[in-house]
């Protein structure tokens, strides 16, 4: 387990446990059984502002929690940046809410915002607070102090929780894909066009 120096006072202390990809079966994040869960929540930007819930109404969205130092979270990251170049005209938002480890919330911005600079992130980047900590963690069903880096949800426009992914394995980006997809009415996925996002860069404001 890793804690994090990157986050408010309000959410530490919080400790981020890496799942390897084996930990985490195809299917097992598909919600139809469970009560349906709902996320409507204002999410900091790392370079200040905010994605407000009204902002995010009758968007999907793809959200995951990540950072630099994490080995998986880089995997995820290019098929991220393919799901926004894919969905994003089409009213999907991909987000990034960093966990980022520094000696002050400065520090860990500059690296996050460098980094997401070298790998071309084309996506928001968002940062947490005490409430979208809480928020998150009761969505993922974590319990104790333990929170999984990456993970990942979809939300639909109606704010419901249609899956969830605590870790990374591979194919996982294929599945969200043909989740988004299927959400989007698109019957054949030659219809979708990979195209630039377009000057909203990963940490602008709104």
């Amino acid at each position: 387990m890793i804690r994090s120096k990157h986050l408010s006072a309000a959410a530490a202390p919080l400790l981020l446990l890496l799942w390897p990809a084996a930990q985490v079966a195809p299917g097992d994040q598909l919600i139809g059984k469970a009560p349906v869960e709902y996320f409507s929540q204002d999410i900091p930007l790392i370079s200040g502002g905010q994605l407000s819930a009204e902002d995010l109404k009758g968007k999907i969205l793809v959200i995951d929690v990540w950072g630099t130092w994490c080995g998986p979270c880089r995997r995820v990251i290019p098929h991220l940046i393919d799901l926004q170049n894919r969905f994003g005209s089409r009213g999907v938002m991909v987000i990034g809410i960093s966990a980022e480890q520094g000696d002050s919330e400065e520090e860990a911005a500059k690296k996050v915002l460098r980094f997401a600079s070298e790998v071309g992130i084309n996506y928001k980047l968002g940062i947490f607070d005490a409430d979208l900590y809480q928020k998150i963690r009761s969505l993922m069903r974590f319990e104790g102090d333990e929170f999984t880096v990456p993970s990942t949800f979809v939300v639909d426009r109606d704010g419901a929780v249609i899956a969830r992914y605590p870790g990374y394995f591979y194919g996982q980006e294929k599945e969200i894909a043909r989740l988004l997809e299927q959400k989007l009415g698109i019957t054949d996925s030659r219809d979708v066009q990979r195209r630039p996002a377009g000057g909203d860069g990963p940490g602008s404001q709104r």
